[in-house]
This record gives C-alpha cells, sequence and structure tokens, in this order.
C-alpha cells in the first residue's frame, strides 16, 4: 500500500470514548474510502504510476469487504447492487495489476538467469497489458464507473439503512468479523495439511477478507482486532507471492511454444530454469503461512472469547 492511502487509512480512527451507532459509523468508513478512491482517481488515468490502478483496486475490494461486514444494517437491493458493481470495477483494474505483478516477477527471476528468457515472453506479455490498459481506460471513462462513484458520494451520505441506523455499529463489526475468520479457519481445516496449490489461492482469497474485516473491526474493537489483521495480513502477503509464482509459472508453460526467435531448445532451457527458480520459491512460502494463520487463530479466539476486549465506550467486559 502507499504511503498516502496508509495515512489515509490510519487516519480513520474513533475516540473510544465516543459510541457510534451504524449510519455514523458507515457515513465515516464509506467517505473515507471514497476520498481515497478520489485522490487516486487522477494517478490511474494518466497511467504513468502503478500505484493508482493498484490503489483503486485496493479500495474496490475494501469496500466489498467493509459494507459485507455491515451487511445486516443495510438494505438488501442497494447492498447486493453495490458489491456487483465494485465486483466489476475490482475485476477489470486487476486484470491489468495482475500483469503488472507478473512482468515484475519475471524481470526478477531473469536477473542473471543463463541464458535469459527470450525478449518475446516479455514482448508477448506486454501486449497483453496493452489490452488490459485499453480496459481499464474504457472503464474510468464510463458512465457506469461514474454512476459507481456517485453511489458511493451518496451512500457515505445517506447510508441504504434496513432500520434508523442508531443500533451501536459494535454490534454489526463483532459478528460480522467472526463469521469472516471462522469461514478462513474451517477452509484451513478443510484442506488439510498439505492443501493444493489452487487451495492455498482459496485461503489467501479468505485471509485478504479477513484481513479486511478485522481493520475496520478495530477502529471500534481496538488492539485485538488489529493484531489480528496484522497476523491476517503476513497469511495474505505470503500467499500472495505463492499465487504470483504459480501464475507466472503458467506463462511461462504456456510461453514455451510460442518463442518464434533464436534457438528453440536454449529458449526451452531458459524457461526450465526460470520455472525451478519459482517452484523453489513456491515451496519456500509454503512453509511461511501457517505460523501467521496459527497466530492470528489464537487471538481470534481471545477476541470472541472476550479476553483483552474492549467495548466501544473502551470499558472490559466478557463477549457473550
Amino acid at each position: 500500500m502507499s504511503n498516502d492511502a496508509k495515512v489515509a487509512r490510519r487516519s480513520f480512527k474513533h475516540d473510544p470514548s465516543i459510541r457510534l451507532n451504524a449510519e455514523e459509523f458507515l457515513r465515516s468508513l464509506v467517505g473515507n474510502e471514497v476520498g481515497i478512491l478520489l485522490s487516486f482517481d487522477p494517478i490511474a488515468r494518466l497511467g504513468r504510476d502503478p500505484e493508482g490502478i493498484h490503489q483503486l483496486r485496493v479500495c474496490a475490494r475494501r469496500l466489498r469487504s467493509e459494507l459485507k461486514v455491515m451487511a445486516p444494517a443495510l438494505k438488501a437491493a442497494p447492498l447486493s447492487s453495490l458489491l456487483d458493481e465494485l465486483q466489476w470495477m475490482g475485476r477489470v483494474l486487476g486484470g491489468q495489476r495482475d500483469l503488472d505483478v507478473l512482468f515484475d516477477l519475471l524481470k526478477t527471476v531473469n536477473v542473471d538467469l543463463s541464458p535469459p528468457l527470450e525478449h518475446s515472453v516479455f514482448r508477448n506479455l506486454r501486449q497483453r497489458q496493452a489490452t488490459k490498459k485499453r480496459k481499464v481506460e474504457e472503464l474510468l471513462a464510463s458512465k457506469r464507473y461514474r454512476h459507481l462513484v456517485g453511489t458511493l458520494a451518496d451512500a457515505a451520505l445517506h447510508p441504504p439503512l434496513r432500520g434508523s441506523g442508531a443500533t451501536p455499529a459494535i454490534e454489526f463489526l463483532r459478528p460480522g468479523l467472526e463469521r469472516t475468520v471462522t469461514k478462513l479457519f474451517t477452509a484451513v481445516e478443510h484442506f488439510g495439511p498439505e492443501p493444493t496449490n489452487l487451495e492455498l489461492h482459496q485461503i489467501r482469497i479468505l485471509a485478504k477478507r479477513a484481513r479486511y474485516s478485522a481493520e475496520v473491526a478495530s477502529m471500534l474493537l481496538g488492539e485485538p482486532a488489529k493484531d489480528l489483521g496484522a497476523s491476517l495480513e503476513r497469511v495474505q502477503s505470503v500467499l500472495g507471492n505463492l499465487h504470483d509464482c504459480c501464475v507466472a509459472i503458467e506463462y511461462l508453460e504456456g510461453e514455451t511454444f510460442l518463442c518464434p526467435e533464436g534457438d528453440f531448445t536454449q529458449a526451452s532451457q531458459s524457461v526450465r530454469l526460470a520455472t525451478q527458480r519459482l517452484d523453489d520459491s513456491i515451496e519456500d512460502l509454503k512453509t511461511k503461512w501457517r505460523e501467521p494463520v496459527e497466530r492470528a487463530r489464537t487471538l481470534a479466539a481471545q477476541l470472541f472469547d472476550g479476553k483483552n476486549q474492549s467495548d466501544d465506550a473502551g470499558a472490559q467486559h466478557e463477549v457473550k
């Protein structure tokens, strides 16, 4: 995450002595994310700094997770519409972002590789990037995107609440967070001691959602939820790197037969060596994700068992 985005999100804190109801919390939450989105929108449009696209995508993902946590407080129809539109936005932006990450990873793998990867490997990737970039440009210029931003801005002022919005926000945040972390730990148990790469990808997605939920909840649940979010971020990071390596291997295997220049044997050898480096990274990363998962499990148990738990007035109490 960029420093600007980190500062913006860290500045979004609340005095624990102030009881925030659902409406107040949603207005602050959505308004903060919309502000970040609007600040990175012009950067994304210029297309010179990949951080612009990345942060717009992060905003789309975070908003989806944040709205899901608060879903019981929101009307079903407008919530469903927002979630669908944010998913569309994230998917289009992700197409370019994922290729940017793949390009950088292959550049790193190619350092000191002998023989190096064929130029066509990167040229073909650049062509794919150009196609995805046009899709992003179309998104940013579309009425659909402008309407989504407007709808989010309206939601920051007038959240589409089911009732009066007077219910304390913490009554939605705590069970919402518990749901997301339970899904993660259930999946980890279900996939067993040696999950496949595809199963690890599913764990990463669940860890990311749980992390965003924990970060949102930490605004009212305090340090225990913040620590939980930090552990989940580590899980997401490790498995994200692992997934990037898997995607790179898949791309290289597809490129093996698409190298028109140079000696085919040499091209195949460079792909094989690059793939071996990526495989080695995958095996190393597989040793690093369980420790933060277990740390997160311990923190979640403490949080939901009432240990180190404070309510929105800052008083210690037992979670019922």
